[in-house]
């Protein structure tokens, strides 16, 4: 991927209306089925089945759609780790702190969790890299989006976490469709 810079965070649900992900290098592209088989979701689950189930709840919740599933989905994506730049975006919020926003717009259990996340990084636990997904891969299971965004399937609150925590530049995976020649 040449232009780091034509992607941008879809900004459909709270948290992705307030981040800004810059993507400035990719550092390395990963097995799938080894990721797939060993990404942790919510420090439980983990494998094919609930990454799949994390796609469809971007049909259900985000765009609204009805996902068809592909069985050569994972044969026709890569996935990559990036180092991005993650900033608070307040330019609708009428200038307020991330931390007021945070606390008039999410619930009690979400906050806890973002609290625990950002106690965990201030003791250096090496919590896993949040998990995107691109536009193009999402068409291919039939969603009509615009080219080029990115789609957070899980780790918004880790995002959020390290933002409290001053840590502007975070590692992330991101799956995205590979090209006809890959």
């Amino acid at each position: 991927m040449n232009n780091l810079n034509k992607y941008k965070l879809n900004n459909s649900g709270k948290t992705e209306s307030i981040i800004k992900l810059e993507l400035l290098n990719n550092i390395e592209l990963i097995n799938v089925n080894a990721f797939i088989k060993n990404y942790k979701i919510s420090n439980f689950f983990k494998g094919f089945f609930f990454v799949k189930r994390l796609i469809k709840k971007i049909f259900k919740y985000k765009l609204k759609v009805k996902m068809t599933w592909d069985i050569k989905f994972w044969e026709k994506i890569k996935i990559c780790i990036y180092e991005v730049k993650i900033t608070y975006s307040n330019s609708n919020k009428n200038n307020i702190k991330l931390v007021d926003y945070l606390k008039n717009n999410f619930n009690s259990k979400r906050l806890k969790d973002i609290n625990n996340y950002q106690e965990q990084l201030n003791k250096n636990i090496n919590l896993d890299f949040p998990l995107l997904i691109d536009s193009k891969s999402l068409s291919m299971l039939g969603a009509n989006v615009s080219e080029n965004q990115l789609f957070i399937l899980d780790g918004s609150r880790r995002i959020i976490a390290n933002l409290l925590n001053n840590k502007k530049k975070v590692k992330i995976y991101i799956i995205i469709k590979k090209c006809i020649n890959e």
